[in-house]
């Protein structure tokens, strides 16, 4: 299990790594293509523009 890490994101002003929405978008279907139920932990944040379109794309 690991927490979703959306402070990854490109645009985040905290963050360094910046993954982009095709980002999180690749990684789901990655773990998707797995094939075992999974669970998704999204931990308290932060407001910050780039958390939902990169919540949607992962989703």
């Amino acid at each position: 299990m690991a927490a979703l890490g959306l402070d990854a994101a490109q645009g985040d002003p905290l963050g360094v790594l910046a993954v982009t929405e095709s980002g999180f978008s690749s990684a789901a279907w990655r773990i998707a293509r797995v094939g075992l139920p999974t669970t998704i932990i999204q931990e308290g944040s932060y407001l910050c523009y780039a958390l939902a379109p990169n919540l949607v794309a992962l989703l």
